[in-house]
């Protein structure tokens, strides 16, 4: 007999056991699990009733510590909140309807909110609400808050806050108040029994308190500081002489006040006063003169009418500058302010602009004028006419000629001052040029460089260098240091080997451009703390590089997504920014020691949706040109399948890769891309590259050569494609279906048919004739219809309506003064007489763009019951059985 163990046994069991959990997990624990867990695998369909869930991200600003971090959720529905939180923990404040906030010193923020100004110290958590808080201000050296608090009427107590919250000072009956740019001082003005004064309070020395004047009936306005708060500036009217009106200049350092009566002025015109609606007060740099505008005392525009007749007709001279439209967008010349200049050392006036040459900007560190007459050589058909520049020497007031016949579109081409003033920049002929005001010479700094010599419009201009020593200019994808009298040129990045766009990273309200009255100055750009830079790959990556003074480039971030609004905390030790792809909405992030750290992330329930996802696409046409387009996915994507497919074209899209786009009925043409991808469509978005009076046909051979691609890859059903396009997309889509039959459905809003009749036509907002909008606009025929009638027939949809096989959708406002309403009309009726099926949507009261938010549900649901019935073969909606039937 055969005895086992209890060792054996013991293993007898262990071995049972293991082997009846092996069955157990194999076999069982699917069956009964099987159902759980599809559900976690499976993800929800995105409906119309999920898109008030998503919100818009914007990031704000980091604290200077990087500590903290600000921004907003904005949703659709108006529920905004402005929110705090830790960037190293989960501590996070939300203050619905708040904004404008900043981080103040000693870990604090300041916002405003409904229940009035909030203070929140980050460090101790208390919070401060101060109601009816109609203006503030603050000021980081002395750590101040300056309050307005509304009182009665339209008088205010100013209250001064120290780090604590406490009120240190309270004035009471204050008009209004202006903080210096410095921040060291505040300009008030306050009133008490029917008197006025104006003071200054010195923040730097305890709120040290000086009169500039004192129980005055005058009203004092539009205060202006010097921009190194050396002297300040403003106007003062007599409420009881409507026709006196002064202007005030005050030297800081010396406490002297002088003043401009133009009653009293010699010289002063004595048909104009004070004006400071088209030219703001502005000080020059060495404090010698002050810029302001004069205009006439009554501004009435009255139209010739012949005697004894009260008619109200129009007169529309064809030899006018400006058509009758234009014209009645802006006073006559007579009628307009001028900028003059006050010296108050000497009260002397010198009236720049005039009539003759009504637009002015400065140069030469406020030593020169610049003047032209945008006029010139009116009437042209151009998008903006060429000028003539003069040059005026403040000291003397002699003009002499600077350019002539000088172009002034693109909008970089208009002569620009340096930030020092020495110079100014033009682009002509293909070159970027500089005039040396102190030698009066024009030097080409581009001759030399073919990169920049090869474009026949400019890429721009980053800025300066300190004291003008070099400027810094763009070409397509890299950044040029070149001496004013190009002598030597270094390119800055090597971005055109990698096919990454460089450009200088412009973070909050900074520019490359200044407003300079009716011109520009260009930014300083000080080299020696580097620069950060923006980078834009051809491959859709984005990011942000670091440059050196020493020539190095050096990656921040650049990544596979879409990233913007970086900012530097600790002087570039640590970053903040904003981070997104189609199919991941905006995260804000917090890099530091090159380790990124998500600190928020927007929209967290759309982790729980399926959601579409974003490509470039890379071919060749049959010209053996290489192609781009852009490829949304359908949510949900199963390889093994087809789909129906979108095609929305609009120039270059390419751009938009990565560009998280919320679900939304709320579009202006109706069109997306995440909406359409949930509802299981391919979307491709073509790069067209147009091609000077062939517009039409360039539109078609993109187009068609990027729907070929994507059949060829057998991810959509050649007979379910539609087409659709808004504005000049919509043009482009209406030709499109003119010369091919491949796709089942189309949409086309605003569109233009008839490219001759659109010729005749003008935009009414701006009084503009659409002529002129056919050399530098879109529809770039560069000649008039008398001179090439062909070209416009070839490209004019109009013209072949008897073409269109595709059941076409088209949408228009009534009150569209871009793109003229008729021109969908002419469509409308060129179809109807053709018996072909379409539709056409007329929104009343609506410009080019639908901004009414029923008319935008209104229409994007159009358009999916459209699509979905052409593409899908879904039940049709009863307004398409109508048009169809």
């Amino acid at each position: 007999m055969n005895y086992i163990t209890k060792k054996q046994a013991n293993f007898s069991i262990s071995l049972s056991l293991i082997l009846a959990l092996i069955c157990f997990f194999i076999f069982i624990l699917p069956l009964v699990t099987c159902p759980l867990w599809g559900q976690v695998v499976q993800k929800k369909q995105l409906t119309q009733a999920d898109y008030k869930l998503f919100g818009e991200l914007q990031l704000n600003q980091a604290a200077p510590n990087g500590r903290w971090v600000s921004f907003n959720m904005i949703y659709p529905s108006g529920e905004d909140t402005l929110f705090v939180k830790n960037t190293s923990n989960k501590k996070t404040y939300s203050f619905p309807g708040a904004s404008n906030g900043q981080f103040i010193a000693g870990d604090r923020f300041v916002c405003e909110s409904p229940k009035g100004l909030l203070l929140l110290n980050l460090n101790t958590q208390k919070q401060q609400y101060i109601p009816s808080v109609a203006q503030y201000a603050y000021a980081p050296d002395s750590d101040q808050l300056i309050l307005m608090i509304k009182s009665t009427g339209s008088q205010a107590d100013l209250l001064l806050l120290d780090a604590k919250g406490t009120t240190t000072e309270q004035i009471k009956g204050v008009m209004s108040f202006s903080m210096s740019p410095d921040g060291h001082k505040v300009l008030y003005s306050t009133t008490e029994d029917g008197y006025n004064s104006l003071a200054l309070l010195e923040l730097a020395k305890q709120n040290t308190r000086r009169w500039i004047i004192q129980k005055s009936r005058l009203v004092f306005t539009t205060p202006t500081w010097h921009k190194k708060t050396k002297a300040l500036a403003f106007f003062a009217t007599d409420p009881h002489l409507s026709s006196r009106s002064l202007l005030f200049y005050y030297r800081l350092d010396k406490h002297l006040l002088y003043e401009m009566n133009s009653e009293k002025m010699s010289g002063f015109p004595a048909d104009k006063t004070l004006r400071s609606d088209q030219y703001p007060i502005s000080i020059s740099e060495d404090l010698s003169k002050v810029f302001f505008g004069i205009g006439p005392k009554t501004g009435v525009r009255q139209d010739p009418v012949l005697p004894d007749t009260d008619s109200s007709v129009e007169l529309w001279n064809a030899n006018a500058k400006w058509i009758y439209p234009m014209e009645r967008k802006r006073p006559p010349l007579e009628q307009q302010s001028t900028l003059a200049v006050w010296f108050p050392l000497t009260d002397q006036l010198l009236e720049l602009s005039s009539s003759e040459l009504p637009q002015v900007m400065l140069g030469g560190n406020q030593q020169y004028a610049i003047l032209s007459n945008a006029q010139c050589y009116e009437p042209q058909f151009d998008l903006e006419g060429p000028r003539d520049f003069y040059i005026m020497d403040l000291n003397t007031a002699k003009k002499e000629l600077l350019l002539e016949k000088q172009p002034t579109v693109p909008s970089q081409v208009l002569p620009t001052a340096s930030p020092s003033g020495h110079y100014i920049t033009y682009f002509k002929d293909n070159n970027w040029w500089i005039y040396d005001l102190r030698c009066k010479a024009h030097i080409n700094i581009s001759a030399k460089l073919p990169l920049m010599t090869s474009i026949a419009e400019p890429y721009g201009v980053a800025g300066w260098t300190l004291k003008d020593k070099e400027i810094i200019l763009y070409d397509q994808y890299d950044l040029w240091r070149i001496a004013p009298d190009g002598s030597k040129a270094t390119r800055m990045t090597h971005g055109r080997e990698q096919k990454i766009q460089f450009r200088i990273n412009r973070s909050g309200f900074e520019q490359d451009l200044l407003t300079n009255y009716n011109g520009w100055t260009h930014t300083l750009i000080e080299m020696e703390k580097g620069l950060l830079l923006q980078a834009k790959g051809d491959d859709g990556k984005t990011g942000y590089f670091r440059w050196k003074d020493n020539g190095r480039v050096i990656p921040i971030v650049y990544r596979d997504s879409y990233l913007t609004k970086l900012q530097a905390i600790d002087h570039g030790k640590s970053f903040i920014y904003q981070d997104q792809k189609f199919s991941e909405s905006p995260r804000v992030v917090s890099l530091e020691n090159k380790k990124a750290r998500t600190v928020f992330q927007s929209n967290p329930q759309q982790s729980k949706y399926g959601w579409g996802t974003s490509e470039l696409l890379f071919y060749y046409n049959e010209k053996g040109e290489k192609l781009k387009s852009l490829l949304y996915y359908p949510a949900h994507y199963n390889p093994e399948k087809k789909y129906p497919m979108i095609v929305h074209i609009y120039e270059e899209q390419a751009s938009q890769l990565h560009k998280f786009i919320n679900p939304s009925m709320l579009a202006e043409d109706g069109y997306n891309p995440t909406a359409l991808t949930s509802q299981g469509y391919f979307v491709l978005c073509p790069d067209i590259i147009r091609k000077d009076q062939h517009e039409g046909q360039s539109a078609l051979d993109f187009t068609m050569a990027a729907t070929r691609e994507v059949i060829s890859r057998n991810l959509v059903y050649p007979d379910k494609i539609g087409l659709m396009g808004h504005s000049f997309g919509g043009y482009q889509t209406t030709y499109i279906i003119t010369q091919t039959g491949l796709f089942a459905a189309a949409v086309a809003g605003s569109a233009v048919t008839d490219l001759t009749s659109y010729y005749f036509t003008v935009n009414w907002k701006t009084g503009r004739p659409t002529m002129n909008y056919f050399q530098k606009g879109q529809l770039r025929m560069m000649q008039s219809p008398y001179e090439i009638p062909e070209l416009y027939k070839d490209n004019s949809p109009l013209v072949y309506a008897d073409r269109i096989t595709t059941p076409l959708l088209s949408f228009t406002g009534k009150e569209d003064n871009h793109v003229d309403w008729h021109q969908s009309v002419e469509l409308y009726l060129a179809m109807r007489r053709l018996g072909k099926k379409h539709v056409m949507l007329l929104y009343p009261k609506e410009p080019h763009s639908l901004l009414n938010p029923s008319n935008q549900k209104d229409l994007s649901l159009r358009i999916q019951q459209w699509f979905g019935y052409y593409l899908k073969g879904q039940t049709p909606a009863p307004w398409i059985t109508e048009a169809i039937k």
